[in-house]
């Protein structure tokens, strides 16, 4: 009887899957980070300057990053590779 049961349950294909967690993908996926900093054109992108003089590539799909150029701003947005994606920015 408990033969049964053990070999219909590997047979039966238990479900282990329940048992594993996804794995974050760091290359594609990041969480949202929020930045202080100066804004500046540079080339045909953005950086942000930030307090300890630190340059963070910046650019936006959803943010107009010109109308905040050469400003103090505070930005939210996510990491692809080392460029920050703008989601919200506002005036500092």
């Amino acid at each position: 009887m408990v033969l049964v049961v053990i070999s219909s349950l590997l047979i039966g294909g238990c479900n282990l899957n329940i048992l594993t967690t996804k794995k974050v993908d760091t290359l594609t996926e990041s969480p949202d980070v929020t930045m202080v900093g100066q804004l500046a054109k540079l080339g045909d992108g953005y950086v942000l300057t930030r307090g300890d003089g630190s340059i963070v590539d910046v650019d936006s799909k959803e943010v107009d990053l010109g109308k905040y150029e050469a400003t103090g701003v505070v930005v939210i947005g996510q990491y692809s590779g080392s460029t920050l994606f703008v989601s919200k920015i506002r005036s500092k």
